[in-house]
């Protein structure tokens, strides 16, 4: 984990760059199913894997861990790329 200090108030905003290296692994899409990204992502959970995701990340932790937030990140590919 990677604690960040110096914090103050009840809302950050926290900026996250990811290099993939490669799409090969990544879950194929449609161009149609950007349309509705909540049915995109109600599709298949965090339980479902590919070899680029879903890969998350768990945020606004308090020091007991009490209190968090776990964000998930899925990979699309577009089908004709």
């Amino acid at each position: 984990m990677k604690e960040i200090t110096g914090i103050v108030g009840s809302q950050e905003d926290l900026e996250v760059v990811f290099n993939v290296l490669s799409l090969e692994g990544a879950e194929n899409v449609e161009p149609s199913q950007l349309l509705d990204p909540n049915r995109l992502c109600g599709e298949s959970d965090a339980l479902v894997r590919f070899s680029a995701g879903p890969f998350g990340l768990l945020v606004m932790a308090s020091v007991d861990l009490e209190e968090h937030m776990t964000i998930f990140f899925r990979v699309f590919r577009h089908l004709d790329m």
